[in-house]
């Protein structure tokens, strides 16, 4: 949910300059693994969800060791359950292959969604392009830091006027998706994240979907608008940019 691989066109090529990036809701780190990388920028990726935060840091550090504890899984529902279920005492490897083989076997990617297996993500099929993906994703985040912090203690942790924030918050009225992940987000999360912004020294760069609430909340600042369909209910709605300069959209090109 939220994945910006489809907006880093649109995004990416509005970044400022800037010496610190930091994801504070680094979720899938889409944006910051397209991203182009600049020599002595400071890249951080940050989620609540440990879960996530640990996956990247196994890719980052221990790839081909997840690679091959990856490969020794089997498809079956009665696995999915076994990963899906309790995990206390899993080592942070054990943890990285459970989350990381419950996300792609489930319906829809949704964590609680249930087990899902079709030709199309087939171990043949997927995994090969998965072993490719997360080589990839490698190469692009061993020199990023991972953090697993509140998202207020890292913003105020980098309020530095060459720091930028990227912010891709839990969307208006969709934060119980997240609750057993990541904990509480409602909208005494959003006006207090949005008072920390307005303290920030450098530039924000903040997604969210329309909403009267982003609306107000953000209404001293520069707000973007862009029609999206979603294709999972054959809607459309419009995704806001939010930012505390004026996007200049020359820094980076980006690839069609």
């Amino acid at each position: 949910m939220g994945n910006k691989n489809s907006l880093c066109d649109w995004i990416i090529p509005q970044f400022p300059m800037h010496k610190t990036y930091v994801e504070v809701f680094g979720g899938t780190f889409a944006i910051g693994l397209n991203k182009p990388k600049i020599d002595g920028v400071v890249e951080i990726y940050n989620d609540f969800n440990s879960n996530l935060s640990n996956l990247f840091e196994i890719v980052r550090t221990r790839h081909e060791e997840f690679l091959e504890e990856l490969d020794k899984t089997i498809i079956s529902e009665e696995w999915h359950k076994k990963f899906y279920g309790n995990h206390s005492d899993f080592s942070p490897m054990e943890n990285a292959v459970r989350y990381f083989y419950v996300m792609l076997y489930t319906f829809r990617g949704k964590y609680d969604g249930g087990f899902s297996y079709t030709a199309e993500n087939s171990y043949c099929k997927m995994m090969e392009r998965k072993r490719e993906v997360i080589k990839e994703i490698h190469k692009r985040i061993k020199n990023v830091i991972v953090l697993n912090k509140n998202c207020f203690d890292v913003v105020r942790q980098n309020n530095d006027k060459d720091t930028l924030l990227y912010l891709d918050p839990p969307y208006v009225d969709t934060e119980q998706y997240y609750k057993h992940l990541a904990g509480t987000f409602g909208e005494t999360e959003h006006i207090k994240l949005r008072d920390m912004l307005e303290q920030h020294k450098g530039h924000f760069f903040l997604s969210y979907e329309d909403d009267p609430l982003v609306s107000d909340l953000y209404r001293k600042f520069k707000i973007h608008r862009k029609q999206l369909f979603r294709g999972s209910s054959n809607t459309v709605r419009y995704e806001v940019l939010v930012t505390n300069y004026e996007p200049v959209q020359n820094l980076f090109s980006f690839p069609n």
